[in-house]
């Protein structure tokens, strides 16, 4: 079960669960699947989480990580990551701002 809980310093929940296995995910897809509200995930960009959320919206996404390829270097690792949704994101479901992020219209 993820649980979670608040602190001193921030308001919103801490998640303390890691998924360690491929039971923790199928349990969790699970549980989605069952809900009632909508919902938005993010996972990794592999073969096996597009098949276990078969049916569901998947949207790549991309971002450099804080980590860097190599010790001394400047480049940073690339993420490739799917925000998966239980509802029809909208035809555009990102917009980019003068800043160069991506705001989300989900």
């Amino acid at each position: 079960m993820i649980t979670s809980k608040k602190s001193s310093f921030n308001p919103f929940p801490v998640y303390l669960h890691n998924m360690r296995s491929w039971d923790d995910h199928w349990q969790l897809a699970d549980r989605l699947r069952a809900s009632k509200c909508k919902w938005i995930l993010s996972s990794y960009d592999m073969p096996e989480i597009h098949s276990l959320y078969d049916g569901c919206n998947i949207i790549s996404v991309q971002s450099f990580s804080g980590m860097r390829v190599k010790k001394n270097d400047t480049k940073r690792t690339l993420n490739k990551e799917v925000l998966i949704t239980n509802f029809s994101p909208p035809l555009q479901p990102y917009q980019k701002l003068e800043s160069g992020q991506i705001a989300l219209n989900l």
